[in-house]
């Protein structure tokens, strides 16, 4: 049985989590690993935030006329990291901020996306698997049979699921998206009006998903045209428990609740930076105190991970 749920872009608008709350790797900025990617990932906006109301020449000129300052925004219900406010302090334009140094970056990470036939069919498979683990205690079973359950399902999305989720990021985003390329340490603005056209969909086109027994919960998404021709959007699709299946059986030492969430993630963002039409590039350097002293941009940060 083909999955079908159709996502409004209100309900995106409505429900959806940040996609992606970032380490950005700033000249000595290193990679956190002990659980401090909230904390680090909002002290990382803020630096952006300050290094564009004071030392950026080529992005503040893009985004900010005279007098138009940059605010922190931040929050997990909303996709804008940064607000640009205009002389009398109204938010004109909004940006989200992603991170590269390697691998992908996430466009999508909600729990609340999942609806209909689909968040029925997983919350009653995972009920079974935690009954099933009060009897064998074997948290390797469980975390093999959830694989298995999201692989199933995962490869059940219908073509009018995947565009739904696909054209609600679309429509759901900020108007300008910032990446932090670590490798040429350099910031790139773009405009989403004139980008992501493998968002915004093609009509006439089917979609549909290959995936590896490797990955198995997740896969790449891909569109047929009318003529048959088949076509790698570059765009990834992960089927996951937002906290892990330790926490599912609530044997987690932080959090005792887990519930499958839908990642959409930009795959080769290489190859994407070198498609975007008209970006404005920046390199960062020491120059922005913000930006060379990490600890003091997220000294007055306090978050609960």
């Amino acid at each position: 049985m083909r999955h079908s749920f159709l996502l409004s872009p209100s309900n995106f608008l409505r429900f959806s989590s940040r996609p992606f709350l970032s380490t950005y790797f700033f000249p000595n900025m290193p990679f956190t690993t002990d659980g401090r990617v909230h904390h680090t990932g909002i002290a990382n906006e803020k630096a952006i935030v300050e290094f564009l109301n004071t030392d950026s020449t080529s992005l503040r000129a893009a985004l900010m006329p005279t007098g138009y300052t940059a605010r922190h925004v931040g929050g997990t219900r909303t996709k804008t990291d940064i607000e640009i406010l205009n002389e009398t302090g109204v938010s004109c334009k909004t940006i989200s901020c992603k991170d590269h140094k390697t691998g992908t970056f996430d466009w999508l990470n909600s729990s609340a996306v999942i609806q209909g036939d689909l968040d029925a069919a997983l919350t009653a498979g995972l009920g079974r698997l935690k009954a099933a683990y009060a009897v064998h205690g074997s948290v390797e079973a469980v975390r093999k049979a959830v694989d298995d359950l999201f692989a199933t399902h995962l490869r059940e999305l219908s073509s009018e699921t995947i565009r739904s989720l696909l054209s609600a990021i679309y429509t759901g985003y900020s108007d300008y998206i910032i990446v932090t390329d670590v490798k040429h340490a350099e910031l790139v603005l773009f405009e989403r009006s004139t980008n992501l056209p493998e968002l915004r969909t093609f009509e006439g086109n089917e979609y549909f998903l290959k995936s590896t027994a490797r990955a198995k919960t997740s896969a790449q998404i891909w569109r047929r045209s009318s003529t048959g021709e088949e076509v790698k959007t570059n765009l990834r699709i992960r089927l996951v428990l937002n906290n892990g299946v330790n926490a599912l059986l609530g044997t987690g030492s932080t959090n005792k609740c887990s519930v499958p969430c839908i990642k959409i993630q930009q795959d080769n963002v290489a190859g994407f930076l070198e498609s975007v039409v008209g970006p404005v590039k920046e390199t960062y350097s020491a120059a922005s105190a913000a930006l060379s002293s990490p600890e003091a941009a997220s000294a007055e940060v306090t978050v609960a991970v």
